[in-house]
């Protein structure tokens, strides 16, 4: 396995982990994974842009806040309703 490789399944398994921390309620790994250097940027989809490390922190704590209030069985993906051609009646 070359550097970059290695690099990058580390990388992968540790992002993975700490989503599924924040799934749990923890944001402390992915937290740790960000940079806190400005200028730091998020734009999440379900809340204004968060400028700045206080404000990305906060946004990341409180995403964990909210998934740690749901019990397990609401993370479920639910599965997607086969939609159904029009049919056609008539001579075309």
């Amino acid at each position: 396995m070359s550097e970059l490789e290695d690099f990058l399944a580390r990388t992968l398994q540790r992002h993975a982990q700490a989503t599924t921390g924040v799934r749990n309620g923890d944001a402390t790994a992915i937290i740790e994974m960000l940079s806190t250097r400005d200028p730091v940027t998020l734009f999440p989809a379900a809340q204004p842009a968060k400028r700045g490390w206080a404000e990305v922190s906060q946004a990341f704590q409180r995403v964990a806040s909210l998934y740690s209030k749901r019990h397990a069985g609401h993370l479920r993906p639910r599965r997607r309703r086969r939609q159904r051609r029009p049919r056609l009646r008539g001579r075309l």
